[in-house]
């Protein structure tokens, strides 16, 4: 990297570090929505593995109440 020599030196080294920060910035928006779209589906797998577990319950208690 040189030194900026001017006015549109400084300029366009601005609008570079300006673009760098908005592509940081998109990037961790999109790693969030990521880790977040994994957290929703391990909720939902959570949700089905107990709902299961909650209707094989109702089944065997229905079993034992026949009884």
């Amino acid at each position: 990297m040189t030194s900026v020599q001017g006015c549109q030196d400084a300029l366009g080294l601005r609008d570079y570090l300006q673009n760098t920060q908005l592509k940081v910035e998109v990037r961790g928006h999109a790693s969030y929505h990521t880790n977040l779209a994994y957290v929703n589906q391990m909720l939902q797998d959570e949700v089905n593995r107990l709902t299961g577990k909650l209707t094989r319950a109702k089944y065997h208690l229905a079993v034992l109440l026949c009884r």
